[in-house]
Parts: structure tokens; C-alpha cells; sequence
């Protein structure tokens, strides 16, 4: 009886063992937000972690010019390659206190026990990496046009091409010889009349990309060495779908003149309208598809050798002045050098902004020894509003794979089940890793289940 007692003991810690193995399969990705920021902007450092009930992450740094925020924990179950998997996202802000480039050495997060290695980076504040590409409040006002308080629509250009944006701002101006005091309409009567605005404002055949604007509050301007105080209502990126010019109609708002005594009157603001032309793009056979901006490419690959029958991570990251909503990359087809899998895609532009970045993260399995240029499967073309020309991102990364030549999936190395996902085969997918968690699950209860009937046996005899 004691024996059978050790047996069952035996077969549980086995069990145990093989389950915990299958389960330590947990994926972790660190992300850098951009890291060309202005000074009232934040950066992040966001891991993220899948295949895994445990979310511990340590030794998020502390970085110079930067004050440290709290840090943020989301739950979400996502799909990846056809099957649902649990993800964490842990998120550390940093607000930058000044301007300047700042270097982060190297550092080790510790998630879930496990260490991983951070590369050093930079981060630049103060500073965008696309020229000519933010626009601000000054952008088509002079102190001129501002010869009392006026509500004026400004635009970031007077022309652009189809599928270029365009920034629109409503904003009141109050220069600093006003003596009058002016009061906004109560915030639900504020906000009333500012949907109106935008719905009068939003032209048609454009896509919209609108900021969202909360608090009301005035900010110093000093417009040809006069000082006005510009408060923002209403900002937005409208992208054109086609060539027609974009006719922003004139709006009016309704502000509060205080004359004293409890006594005030409404006085109507209005703006002046605008027209934006619109230039065709010139012919190329996929011109309705390219995406049309400012962009530079950012590459990230784990290393630069590697074996065949081993995938690995390939990052194509898109950053510029556009509608990243229209990027898009076209699906890469296998070839007897490699299998590329569906990317993991993440996308970063707020709202309201023209500038962005969207990251296409390849899951890579080579299948032939030899020396390869990536920039012969990842490149991709746009129209370049800068230089009015087609232009192509293109790789720039020479990698080098060696090993035996892969003819099937069947003789990838790695885990017994790596890949086995991934497999393309017309029969059933099987889940071993559930089928062995439900058997040991099932043993465990059964184990159970005996131990406690060979105890109570026991006690009777």
C-alpha cells in the first residue's frame, strides 16, 4: 500500500513536470515608443507578455532628463497565427523635464523571473526626425491679421496632394492690448456649439483624424514680438480621396462679453473660409493604393546569423508624416530560401497628430544556407510629398543562414512543438499542449481520488 502511495507520488511529480514544461512557452516583447519627442510629449517602454498567468517585470530604469510616471498593467486575449493566447501589457511613461538627447545605457528587465537584455538607445526631445512635418498656432498668422480678438481657421498648407493631410485649427485669439474680459459659454453649451463647428467644418471624400480636446486653456504666443493668448478648440488632419479642392466652410461661435455689474451679452465670432487645392498624384500603376506622406525606415533584426529551421523576428518600422491608417504591406510570398509568416502589426499616431509610426513585426523561418539581402523581400513605396516623386524604404540588412537545406517544416529544430502552429497542412491541427494539460489534469484529480481512497482503506482495516 505505501508503495502504490510512492508510485502515485511519482506519477504526479512527473506529470507536474511535463506540464510545467509545455508551460513555459511565455513570449516577451519589449516596444519603445518613439523616441523623437517634443517636450510636452511622453515616451514609453511597454513589455508585453504572452503565454503567461505571471505579469512581474523589474528593473524598468530610471532616465536622465526624465521623470518617471507610474506604470500601467492592461489584460487582453489576442490571436496570433489562428490561435487565442493571453496577453499582458505593462507600460512605464517617462515625461521629458528638458530639451535634449538623452542616452540610456543597457539595462536587464526581469519579467517572470527571466532576464532580458535592453540594447542601449537614445532619445531625442525637442526634436522630429522628419523636417517641416508639425505645425504649430503661429503657422499663417501674423499680428495683422490679429487686430482685436478674433476666432480664426488656420491650415498647416495651402496645397497638398491627394491622400497628403492637411491640419485644420479653430482657435481664439485675444491679443494682449484687449482690455475686455471674455468668457467661453458654459461647458455644456461649449461643447454643443464646437460638434456643431466640426460637423460643418468635416469636409466630404476626407478622412479625419481628430484631436480630442478636453480642457480649454489659453496659451502664450508671441507673433511677431506682440503677445496673444491662442486658445485651441478644434483641431484635425483631413486626408483627400480624390483632387477636388477642400472648402472649409465659415463657422461662427458664440463667446460672453462681461460689461460689469452682472451684465454680459453674447457676441457672435465668425471665421473666414478656406480652400485647400488639391494636387492629382502622378501616374503610377498603383497609385490608388501607396500610401502618401513624409516617411523614414527603422529596422530591427535579433541578429545577423542564423540557422536554418530556426525562426526568428524581423521588425519593419515605418515612421513620417502621413495617414498610417492607409499603410499597409503586402503579403510576402514563400520561397524556397524562406517562409514568412502573417506580421504582428502595431500602430502609434494620436489623434489629431500628422505624425506616426507603424511597426510590421515578420516571424522569419529560412530554409537554405547562403548570404541574403532582406532588401529583396521588404521594401516598400509611397509617395513622397517632400521631393513629389515615388520612393521606395527598402532593408538594408545582409544576413547569413547556415545548415542543412529545410525541404519541411518536420525538420525544424527547436521544441517538439515549435511551429506546430504555424504548419501549413490541409489535415486537423492538433493542440498537443492542451491534449497533455488535460491528461494531467485528469491524472491529477484521479491520483487524488486514490490517495484518498487508500487512506481511508487504511484507517478502516
Amino acid at each position: 500500500m505505501i508503495n502504490g502511495i510512492k508510485h502515485f507520488v511519482l506519477f504526479f511529480l512527473v506529470l507536474m513536470q511535463a506540464q510545467a514544461a509545455f508551460a513555459q512557452d511565455q513570449e516577451v516583447k519589449t516596444e519603445l515608443s518613439s523616441r523623437y519627442i517634443q517636450l510636452n510629449e511622453a515616451f514609453s517602454i511597454k513589455v508585453v507578455i504572452q503565454n503567461s498567468k505571471e505579469y512581474e517585470v523589474e528593473g524598468l530604469p530610471e532616465i536622465k532628463g526624465f521623470k518617471k510616471n507610474s506604470k500601467s498593467i492592461a489584460h487582453t486575449q489576442v490571436q496570433i497565427q489562428g490561435r487565442k493566447v493571453i496577453q499582458h501589457t505593462i507600460t512605464q511613461n517617462y515625461s521629458p523635464t528638458v530639451n535634449g538627447v538623452f542616452a540610456v545605457p543597457a539595462f536587464d528587465l526581469v519579467v517572470n523571473d527571466r532576464n532580458y537584455h535592453i540594447e542601449e538607445f537614445s532619445i531625442s526631445v525637442g526634436d522630429k526626425p522628419i523636417v517641416n512635418s508639425d505645425f504649430t498656432e503661429k503657422t499663417n498668422i501674423n499680428s495683422k491679421l490679429i487686430s482685436g480678438v478674433e476666432l480664426n481657421l488656420t491650415h498647416s498648407k495651402p496645397d497638398i496632394y491627394v491622400g497628403e493631410g492637411v491640419k485644420i485649427t479653430l482657435g481664439f485669439y485675444i491679443p494682449e492690448f484687449n482690455t475686455t474680459p471674455w468668457e467661453f459659454l458654459p461647458a455644456e453649451e461649449l461643447n454643443k456649439e464646437i460638434e456643431k463647428i466640426a460637423r460643418i467644418l468635416k469636409p466630404k471624400e476626407c478622412l479625419e483624424n481628430r484631436l480630442s480636446i478636453t480642457n480649454i486653456e489659453g496659451t502664450d504666443l508671441v507673433i511677431d514680438d506682440k503677445k496673444i493668448t491662442f486658445y485651441k478648440l478644434f483641431e484635425a488632419v483631413y486626408y483627400p480621396l480624390n483632387n477636388l479642392p477642400i472648402r472649409f466652410a465659415s463657422v461662427r461661435l458664440p463667446m460672453i462679453k462681461n460689461l460689469g455689474e452682472n451684465n454680459s451679452q453674447k457676441v457672435d465670432f465668425k471665421t473666414k473660409a478656406v480652400t485647400i487645392s488639391v494636387k492629382p498624384l502622378p501616374e503610377h500603376p498603383q497609385k490608388e493604393k501607396l500610401a502618401v506622406g513624409d516617411f523614414i525606415l527603422k529596422e530591427r533584426i535579433q541578429s545577423k546569423t542564423f540557422n536554418t529551421g530556426k525562426s526568428f523576428d524581423y521588425s519593419f518600422k515605418i515612421i513620417g508624416d502621413g495617414n498610417f491608417n492607409a499603410i499597409n504591406f503586402e503579403e510576402l510570398n514563400n520561397d524556397a530560401h524562406f517562409d514568412f509568416f502573417p506580421p504582428q502589426i502595431i500602430q502609434n499616431q494620436k489623434n489629431g497628430s500628422q505624425l506616426g509610426e507603424k511597426e510590421f513585426i515578420f516571424k522569419i523561418l529560412p530554409k537554405d544556407s547562403g548570404t541574403y539581402n532582406l532588401g529583396n523581400y521588404f521594401f516598400w513605396v509611397y509617395f513622397n510629398t517632400k521631393t513629389m516623386t515615388y520612393d521606395t524604404l527598402t532593408s538594408s540588412q545582409l544576413i547569413e543562414v547556415s545548415g542543412e537545406v529545410i525541404t519541411n517544416n518536420a525538420n525544424t529544430s527547436g521544441d517538439l512543438f515549435d511551429h506546430i502552429d504555424l504548419l501549413k497542412t490541409s489535415g486537423i491541427n492538433v493542440n498537443y499542449r492542451k491534449i497533455i494539460k488535460n491528461i494531467a489534469n485528469v491524472a491529477v484529480i484521479l491520483m487524488l481520488l486514490g490517495m484518498f481512497y487508500l487512506i481511508d482503506f487504511k484507517r478502516k482495516k
